[in-house]
């Protein structure tokens, strides 16, 4: 079993997916900061 979490911007197009084996919402949370950070984003 996995958990999937999914960065979606307003228009509805999928930025970026995280698959996890456990459920770590504060290491999701970590991880799409960074992301949208380098994108000039948040």
């Amino acid at each position: 079993m996995h958990t999937l979490w999914r960065a979606v911007e307003q228009d509805g197009d999928e930025i970026d997916i995280l698959v996890q084996k456990r459920k770590d919402k504060r290491a999701a949370m970590r991880f799409f900061k960074r992301l949208l950070k380098g994108q000039g984003r948040e």
